[in-house]
């Protein structure tokens, strides 16, 4: 085999290599979703605790009153830490190499291409004014989740809806949520990665770092052929085949130019020209920082998978369906458990958070999941079936003569119990 083949066929495998490790941390982020909404067994937490942004929506309430907002972790502290640790290195790599989302746009771009039969660029003007939305939504959110004291994002996040897509909430507590979903997905089968341009925050806030990062994709100007190879597959649009250092902060480090470049040693992930790694590498050491942190940081017990015992259940289901409950009022709220746990009853009268976010027009399966009741409790005492999953809990209700009261009296007799 000779040499300009050996180089085409290991930048395939590369590429591939790539969408692979994407494709099964996709998988396991949906898998983790779905067994959170669905096994009444010990589940996973919810998708809030695997975010990194939320690490980035509770500093500001962590730096001035020393609490979390509720859904959120430290998981997603260490989550961000070990996204920081990777901009140290590669810039932006975490959402080339590990981003879900990210991920997801590229299936349906790959879609779009096929479909259409070409790739669309946007307006090189428009396309520079509609990328600043991204950091005015940074700014939003921030500010709203320190002055509300809850993630202000939650109802708006396509991820979020995304992990919520086989629940009966995806309409109503998520309506805009997958709103934004579906114009990210169908708008990047259009323009590649159109979340990450135009709407993600999370990218907005890490893309400050990008210039300080000690590796970058370098040009040899002197072996480059101008084929514009780099440049057509670029999903973020940069003008790599005129850039001597790709030091734009848009740059998601996906390293696509690198294995498409047909003139081996042209595009390098390097330090400027002189110390030089393989893709490979650089994937290997990006994703050994992110899940080494998170293996790390679980054995240890700093990172949670799993919602804690059955003392904290009904709290933590209650406590984050509210949005207008002091962080104090919340952690009394915990302590109260933990010394009551036999009387949990005392808890919820002294801080009525039980039974008010129970309401009539909430779904069946939202009503279930806030009490924090096993599935099993509610089908042997009304017969509930999956079709009336996703009706809402006054319509379910009365189809058997009861009221929402009575729904809420079950409740109460069996979070006495």
């Amino acid at each position: 085999m000779d040499t300009k083949k050996e180089n085409k066929y290991q930048l395939k495998k590369n590429r591939n290599i790539r969408t692979i490790v994407l494709l099964i941390i996709l998988l396991f982020s949906t898998a983790l979703g779905i067994f959170h909404l669905h096994y009444t067994g010990k589940r996973p937490l919810g998708v809030d605790s695997f975010c990194p942004y939320g690490a980035i929506e509770s500093a500001l309430t962590l730096f001035t009153q020393g609490t979390l907002l509720s859904r959120i972790q430290w998981n997603n502290f260490i989550m961000l830490i070990s996204i920081f640790i990777i901009i140290l290195f590669f810039q932006r790599a975490f959402c080339g190499y590990i981003c879900p989302l990210g991920f997801l746009q590229e299936i349906f771009s790959k879609f779009g291409k096929v479909i259409f039969k070409k790739r669309f660029v946007l307006n090189q003007k428009i396309d520079f004014y509609l990328r600043f939305i991204k950091y005015l939504i940074l700014i939003y959110t921030v500010y709203f989740s320190f002055r509300l004291s809850n993630l202000f994002i939650r109802p708006f996040d396509p991820w979020v809806a995304y992990n919520h897509i086989t629940s009966g909430e995806l309409f109503i507590s998520f309506s805009i949520g997958t709103l934004i979903l579906l114009i990210s997905l169908l708008g990047s089968m259009l323009f590649d990665r159109f979340f990450c341009k135009y709407l993600c925050p999370l990218g907005a806030f890490i893309s400050l770092f990008n210039r300080f990062s000690i590796f970058k994709i370098n040009r040899n100007a002197s072996t480059c052929i101008k084929c514009h190879k780099c440049n057509n597959i670029c999903p973020m649009n940069i003008d790599v085949e005129n850039s001597s250092t790709i030091n734009n902060p848009e740059c998601i480090n996906c390293s696509e130019c690198v294995n498409t470049c047909p003139v081996k040693n042209t595009l390098n992930i390097s330090i400027g020209n002189k110390f030089k790694i393989s893709f490979l590498t650089s994937l290997i050491v990006v994703i050994a920082i992110f899940f080494g942190s998170i293996a790390f940081a679980s054995i240890t017990g700093q990172f949670k998978w799993w919602q804690g015992s059955g003392k904290h259940l009904g709290a933590q289901a209650i406590v984050s369906s509210c949005c207008n409950i002091n962080n104090n009022e919340i952690q009394s709220f915990y302590g109260c458990i933990e010394e009551n746990y036999q009387n949990k009853s005392t808890c919820n009268e002294r801080f009525a958070l039980n039974l008010d976010s129970i309401k009539g027009n909430i779904t069946l399966s939202e009503a279930i999941k806030l009490s924090n009741i096993p599935l099993k409790s509610f089908i042997n005492k009304y017969s509930f079936s999956d079709q009336e999953m996703s009706l809402t809990l006054k319509e379910v209700m009365e189809r058997r003569g009861l009221s929402v009261s009575e729904f809420k009296e079950f409740i109460k007799s069996k979070l006495s119990q």
